[in-house]
């Protein structure tokens, strides 16, 4: 048989056989193609990534020629590319004296972090929260990633932050929340003073929104508008409205210049009139998601009650402050980070040129990083702007609208101001945070809750301050006749396609149970109307126990509409596990 000739398949299974391979071949580079591009698509869209400079080229040299960990050695190739984000000073100062005073240079630190630093918890700069972003993605820290490296590889295009924009600006703002004493403490001091505001309405449609925040400034005003010229007459009326308003002065100006060539050289006789000035515009934001909702977040943060407002001139009135200014969001601060304050092209920093050299302010490099108001809507004082108004800008010194995002003369100027403030006159800038709990998102967020849980809830407030509730030290002798026992209580959502999580909160639950403790669990949102009151579930129970895990506790209850029973809802501990279930369970 060895001798007889190989049976020859037919010709036509033989083409549809390679002609099949051929198709799985196509469907593979196709796919491979796909995977490329993403993959270079993500790499070239990725300008947070920077060249690794020299000097960290050299250490990174030094650490291999050590024998130094490999993973240590990747993750610290990474994270040279993002050098920017590391801040010496705020790194050590989280060490002990000798730890910090053993870190050199910025290869030091880097090489800290990548080899013990993040799992110690350490903080690269105020822009990266290590241990919060291992509480929110456990998954990341049960892999032993080091948290940074993933953050830019992978996180940040997985819409994974180390702090949601309410944390970070909690957190970095100079002014963090309202002072109800504050008009009282200014009041006398701001009847005698001047105050300006100076408007740019490039969109008519906001200006009753403008307006109606203009009302919370607690004191006489003169306004000066800047729009097109068909909407002159209408915005005339409508702040000759504000009963604060002693006079309301609107301009045609050209469309060039954005909202600084209106305030500079339109209004520029104007600013040295006034001893405080608030500068505003018509924000919409096509250009950027970092900047959605900047509009409402400025007015908010600036003039968004009388007690915010207040809070901001008490700073301001400061003979230490020039300007307050609302804190940009967590996205805006890192891209001002990366791209260093002149932005990520050469234009702005060109165009400011000639000033910096006027005033021989040769210390700021292209490099620099320094505070400005971010998006031009302040509070000032006016003399600031002197150097500024003295450099005799015309219309003719502005670019011409055409959608830029970056670049421009006005650009410039935006940095300048600040760069005046700090280093001609010597005066701080501020940022202000303390009008979230009087905004409309805040109001907009409570009413919703509200509504859903049908309550009036007292605890709202305390979700948006931030305040740590903590475990009574002395709980063992209290409400409890079992030391090593807790009776925990949990408000859990209902099971409502959509809502998640329950699997998590049973093994809790379960293994809780295991270890001694007693727990009862209410179900929020399944009652509708305030005329019914908790009530055991039996249902409720056998859906946990037949779907999820069987739970040792008996006590499932579905969770009534009014304040007398969420009375009942007690215990050494209670937990809420949801958006929804926190505000009630903070109003208890």
């Amino acid at each position: 048989m060895s001798g007889m000739p190989k049976k020859r398949h037919p010709l036509g299974l033989l083409s549809g056989a390679v002609q099949g391979i051929r198709d799985s071949t196509a469907r593979i580079r196709r796919r491979l193609a796909g995977v490329r591009a993403k993959t270079n698509t993500t790499t070239a869209n990725n300008r947070r990534r920077k060249k690794t400079s020299p000097e960290l080229q050299d250490y990174l040299a030094e650490l291999q020629a050590k024998g130094s960990r490999k993973k240590v050695i990747r993750d610290f190739r990474e994270l040279a590319h993002y050098a920017y984000v590391f801040s010496p000073e705020h790194y050590k100062s989280q060490l002990n004296e000798e730890d910090a005073k053993s870190l050199k240079s910025i290869g030091d630190i880097i090489h800290h972090y990548c080899d013990c630093g993040f799992s110690l918890g350490i903080d690269p700069s105020h822009l990266f929260d290590t241990d919060n972003y291992f509480s929110k993605y456990p998954d990341i820290k049960e892999s032993g990633l080091n948290p940074m490296v993933h953050f830019f590889k992978f996180g940040i295009h997985e819409n994974r932050y180390s702090m949601d924009d309410i944390h970070f600006m909690r957190k970095m703002a100079d002014i963090k929340k309202p002072n109800p004493s504050a008009l009282d403490e200014i009041k006398e001091k701001l009847q005698k003073k001047k105050v300006g505001i100076f408007l740019h309405i490039f969109y008519p449609e906001l200006a009753e929104t403008i307006a109606t925040y203009l009302k919370n400034i607690p004191c006489n005003i003169d306004i000066f508008v800047s729009t097109k010229e068909e909407s002159v007459k209408t915005l005339r009326g409508i702040f000759e409205r504000i009963n604060n308003a002693q006079k309301v002065e609107v301009r045609h100006f050209e469309n060039v210049g954005r909202d600084v060539a209106p305030f500079i050289v339109g209004f520029g006789t104007e600013i040295p009139n006034y001893e405080l000035i608030l500068k505003l515009h018509s924000k919409k934001s096509p250009h950027s998601d970092a900047l959605s909702g900047w509009f409402l977040h400025c007015l908010d943060n600036l003039i968004g009650s009388e007690a915010i407002t207040a809070t901001n001139l008490k700073a301001l009135l400061s003979s230490e402050t020039g300007i307050v200014y609302p804190i940009e969001n967590y996205a805006l601060s890192l891209g001002i980070q990366h791209d260093s304050c002149w932005g990520h092209e050469d234009g702005n920093y060109a165009k400011a040129k000639p000033f910096l050299n006027r005033h021989n302010l040769d210390q700021i490099k292209r490099d620099s990083q320094f505070r400005f108001p971010t998006g031009t809507m302040f509070w000032c004082k006016p003399e600031l702007l002197k150097p500024i108004l003295d450099w005799d800008l015309s219309w003719n010194d502005f670019d011409e609208e055409g959608g830029q995002i970056d670049g421009t003369i006005a650009h410039s100027i935006e940095r300048l101001i600040g760069l005046s403030t700090t280093e001609i006159f010597r005066q701080k800038l501020q940022t202000t945070y303390c009008g979230y709990s009087h905004s409309k998102q805040h109001l907009s967020d409570k009413l919703v809750i509200e509504k859903r849980n049908k309550l009036k809830i007292d605890g709202f407030e305390k979700v948006i301050q931030f305040k740590p509730q903590q475990l009574d030290q002395n709980w063992s002798s209290q409400n409890n006749t079992n030391p090593k026992s807790l009776h925990i209580h949990w408000v859990i959502p209902n099971f409502t396609p959509g809502l998640g999580g329950h699997m998590t909160i049973f093994r809790t639950i379960d293994y809780l149970e295991r270890c001694g403790h007693q727990c009862t669990i209410w179900i929020h949102s399944e009652l509708k109307g305030n005329d019914k009151p908790n009530r055991l579930s039996s249902l409720h129970k056998r859906v946990i126990d037949q779907h999820f895990i069987p739970l040792q506790t008996d006590q499932v209850y579905m969770l009534g509409n009014n304040q007398g029973d969420l009375d009942l809802v007690c215990g050494d501990i209670v937990i809420a596990t949801d958006r929804m279930s926190t505000y009630p369970v903070l109003g208890m």
